[in-house]
C-alpha cells in the first residue's frame, strides 16, 4: 500500500519541524509561542495531521530561523564509512 503524496510531504515537514525545534532545545509550547500558534496546532503539525498554508509554513520557518524550503527538504544523515578495524578487534 502506498501513502498519499500529501501524507509523505506532511511527514517530511513534521520530521523537520520536530528536529529543528529539538536542536534548539525548545518545547512545542515554546516554538508555538514564538510562531503565534497554539501548542495543540504545533502538535498536530509534528504528528503530520494537518496541511499547512504557505503563510503558516513561512511563519514556522521564521520561528525556526530557516528558509521555508528547509522544512520540505529531506535530511540525510550520513552513515560512517566502513573502514579498517582498530588493531586487536576481532570480527567474530
Amino acid at each position: 500500500m502506498t501513502r498519499h503524496p500529501s501524507l509523505a510531504i506532511r511527514v517530511l515537514l513534521a520530521d523537520n519541524v520536530s528536529r529543528l525545534r529539538r536542536a534548539r532545545g525548545w518545547t512545542q509550547a515554546q516554538l508555538a509561542r514564538v510562531c503565534g500558534l497554539t501548542p495543540s496546532t504545533l502538535g498536530e503539525i509534528e504528528q503530520a495531521r494537518i496541511n499547512l498554508t504557505l503563510a503558516a509554513l513561512k511563519t514556522l520557518a521564521t520561528g525556526l530561523e530557516c528558509r521555508p524550503a528547509d522544512l520540505l527538504i529531506p535530511v540525510h544523515v550520513p552513515t560512517p564509512p566502513e573502514g579498517p578495524r582498530a588493531p586487536g578487534l576481532n570480527s567474530t
